[in-house]
């Protein structure tokens, strides 16, 4: 009905079945999440998936591999120590558990396998490396959830809390352009004065390079949308661009100079084929480039501490595994947490705006997307890391529940989508992270 040239005809307008439709749409995506006293208390897994994961936790206890890293974290789960290695190490065992018992597609033979068992998903993925509008791809349609993660209480700079929520969902796009879900969204965020804040992580090149271009050229059509691109691929670590030296090596300062210019360039100007980011510019305010390379030098501090061993101890037993990663792994990950840093500030930027404009915590003003195409790996990896920054800003106890529900997007979301586990190089980053 909303794809229809009917409902183009009369959106906008107060006609009861616009509402309706406006309204479906505003609760796909807020569906359970509307209660303010819930904020900052806990991360809510989709049903399904807290229970895969709960079943799949359990299984994994029975197995003799596992069992004694589980039993291990459990123990410093109850005595209230558990801390981020632990967490990769949680992670890292019940996705290599999933492996025996599903599909993967990290080799050759595993891509093989899949595919023979799923001859249906061969023309999903034509759809999604072609997506055109005779033959359009919809993460929404391709039975991709919209999963309400926490809603967060924000206290601004002048004392006044407002409320945001915190989303997992696929590509807002269809046919390479912005999909009617999406339109229906933002027409209904309009009348009920809200923000939607979306991070697209998906390639500048190719079909997910045309995508990122309609997602982000939509912020000229709306104001109540901040549609930025932060690609976790794009051409950082192609070979010949020297962002990581030529002779294998990773220098904090030296990888900050060039990629802040890589970052920097066209930040306000996205191309396909180009960097991969941008941001819309703002009218008032601190400066797109400030924030920006702010959040480039507080990486670049945090990392040169991390080199020169600064930062030693992560608690009284277990030492930061920073300078035993790859060059390239410590690249990656400068790269991820400079996106983190800078997505938390902008975030904070907007929620101040807001509370000026005059929102509350009686209702939530601001929803925030981070995704690619389909939300399974890299979006999946990059929402667990801001998740767990949201759950320790918010000074949340990480008992067993609240663990399990954070990572169950990471098993879960693949399994219901792609009947596959995450893939393990999209993982890497994430437990990279959890050991520095």
């Amino acid at each position: 009905a909303i794809s229809s040239s009917s409902y183009k005809q009369l959106r906008g307008s107060d006609h009861p079945d616009i509402l309706f439709l406006e309204d479906l749409c505003y609760h796909m995506y807020l569906q359970e999440a509307g209660n303010p006293d819930r904020a900052g208390r806990e991360v809510k897994a989709a049903k399904g998936m807290g229970d895969f994961c709960s079943y799949v936790y359990e299984q994994a206890k029975k197995s003799e591999e596992h069992k004694p890293t589980l039993d291990r974290i459990e123990n410093k789960i109850a005595t209230r120590k558990v801390d981020s290695n632990d967490i990769g190490d949680l992670v890292n065992q019940m996705v290599l558990f999933s492996r025996t018992n599903s599909y993967e597609r990290d080799s050759h033979l595993g891509v093989f396998v899949h595919t023979l068992a799923h001859p249906s998903r061969i023309l999903n993925s034509i759809r999604s490396n072609i997506d055109t509008e005779w033959m359009p791809y919809s993460a929404h349609e391709s039975g991709n959830p919209i999963q309400p993660l926490m809603v967060l209480n924000v206290t601004t700079a002048e004392g006044k809390t407002i409320s945001a929520l915190h989303v997992e969902a696929g590509s807002p796009t269809k046919g390479g352009v912005i999909g009617p879900i999406a339109h229906g969204l933002i027409d209904a965020f309009k009348r009920r004065g809200m923000h939607w804040m979306d991070v697209n992580l998906q390639d500048s090149k190719g079909a997910e390079g045309k995508r990122s271009k309609a997602i982000v050229d939509e912020n000229q059509n709306h104001e109540n949308i901040t549609f930025s691109s932060d690609t976790v691929d794009g051409h950082v670590f192609e070979k010949g661009t020297g962002l990581v030296e030529s002779n294998g090596s990773y220098s904090p300062e030296q990888f900050h100079e060039k990629f802040s210019t890589y970052v920097l360039t066209g930040i306000h100007e996205y191309e396909i084929g180009g960097n991969g980011y941008y941001i819309p510019e703002r009218t008032t305010g601190k400066t797109v480039q400030d924030s920006v390379t702010s959040a480039l030098e507080q990486t670049k501090a945090l990392f040169t501490s991390l080199s020169s061993g600064g930062v030693v101890m992560k608690d009284e037993e277990t030492l930061s595994q920073f300078n035993n990663l790859k060059p390239e792994q410590k690249a990656r990950l400068h790269q991820y947490t400079f996106q983190v840093i800078k997505n938390i500030g902008e975030l904070a930027l907007k929620m101040d705006a807001l509370s000026k404009q005059g929102a509350t915590a009686e209702q939530i003003s601001l929803m925030f997307i981070e995704h690619c195409k389909e939300d399974i790996d890299r979006g999946a990896i990059k929402n667990i890391i801001s998740t767990l920054l949201f759950l320790q800003l918010s000074g949340v106890e990480l008992d067993r529940d609240t663990l399990l529900g954070l990572i169950a997007p990471l098993l879960g979301r693949a399994q219901n989508t792609n009947d596959r586990t995450i893939l393990i190089h999209r993982l890497q980053p994430f437990l990279d992270l959890m050991k520095s």
